[in-house]
């Protein structure tokens, strides 16, 4: 993991909504790591790091979903809309670095063998236009 000191732009909580959804994840059932991961998706651009201002926060977003959507996604078109049907897992370490270095607290949450759930709930959020 980056030492937080020496990268800029870290978020260093974790919004209150993420612990949530990661407990309910840890459960079982229907809500996986993926909607934890899809939920901090959709508010990922309102939780700016506590060393930058909303437009570097922005940027380093934007580093995120190019990592994010450089793989290579089975998709289908669904009653108009983009569904993920596969995650291109080859993104996985790189969507994770990411985290690690800029939101530590709530990759944390994430357990390692989940965390390829974790960015595919991501690739959902951004197929739904919310990352764009």
């Amino acid at each position: 993991m980056s030492d937080s000191n020496t990268v800029h732009g870290v978020f260093t909580g974790a919004p209150s909504y993420f612990p949530a959804c990661c407990i309910e994840a840890s459960r079982g059932g229907r809500m996986t790591y993926a909607h934890a991961g899809f939920h901090l998706g959709l508010h990922i651009r309102t939780h700016a790091a506590d060393d930058a201002s909303c437009e570097e926060w922005d940027t380093l977003v934007d580093e995120m979903v190019a990592r994010l959507t450089a793989g290579d996604h089975e998709t289908a078109e669904e009653r108009g809309e983009t569904v993920l049907l596969a995650l291109d897992e080859s993104v996985v370490p790189g969507i994770v670095a990411w985290f690690e270095a800029h939101m530590p607290k709530c990759v944390a949450l994430v357990p390692l063998r989940r965390r390829a759930r974790f960015v595919e709930g991501l690739v959902r959020a951004w197929l739904r236009g919310d990352l764009a």
